[in-house]
């Protein structure tokens, strides 16, 4: 069988950012840079959940929930598999 194909993307400069942005809020913005680092296509989505809910102990707690969940697979197409 071939690789699994995923929502997995390479997004180098919103990693470097989320960690700065973790290292400067002493935590506060740690689910989005798991989201980045782990390369999650949602990591914008946990970065706007976390800016706006995050000061709640339930916003935080989902936003780093939606960024450690493992990646969605993606349905190949025929011509991708061909």
């Amino acid at each position: 069988m071939g690789a699994d194909i995923t929502d997995q993307r390479d997004q180098p400069m919103a990693t470097l950012l989320s960690m700065i942005g973790a290292v400067f809020t002493l935590g506060y913005m740690a689910p989005w840079m798991v989201a980045a680092a782990r390369g999650k296509s949602n990591h914008m989505e946990v970065f706007w959940l976390n800016l706006l809910l995050g000061w709640t102990v339930v916003g935080w707690i989902v936003a780093m929930v939606k960024a450690a969940a493992p990646h969605n697979a993606v349905p190949a197409s025929r011509s991708a598999v061909a």
